[in-house]
């Protein structure tokens, strides 16, 4: 049951909401940068900038947020709420650097076997 006192949209206009998403939405898309740097072409980061801001983090937001799936869980009279978006935006964001560390592999070639860094184009 949402109230107004909870209610993340009561008296803000929809450019407000959707300004608050988007800066959301970028930071999630930079935690997994980091993850990927100096391993991704500059192309590559922008797809998946758009695959994550176009389809993952609203996904993921609409679950928790949106009363979607996690939002519907009780646990006794706990449910879970998330007011400052931490956690769904740190989570989304370590998950999909995680999965794009992974799927990128490891910087091959990076370090000369002294253990002096190499640059990779």
């Amino acid at each position: 049951m949402t109230t107004a006192l909870f209610d993340m949209s009561a008296g803000l206009s929809p450019a407000t909401s959707f300004f608050f998403q988007v800066v959301f939405a970028a930071t999630a898309v930079t935690i997994a940068s980091g993850a990927m740097a100096e391993r991704t072409k500059f192309s590559g980061y922008l797809i998946f900038a758009a695959a994550m801001t176009a389809v993952i983090y609203p996904v993921v937001v609409h679950w928790t947020w949106g009363g979607g799936l996690i939002a519907q869980i009780n646990i006794g009279d706990a449910v879970y709420s998330d007011f400052a978006g931490s956690g769904v935006v740190h989570m989304t964001g370590g998950v999909a650097a995680l999965v794009g560390a992974y799927l990128v592999g490891p910087r091959k070639g990076k370090f000369a076997p002294d253990g002096s860094a190499r640059a990779i184009p």
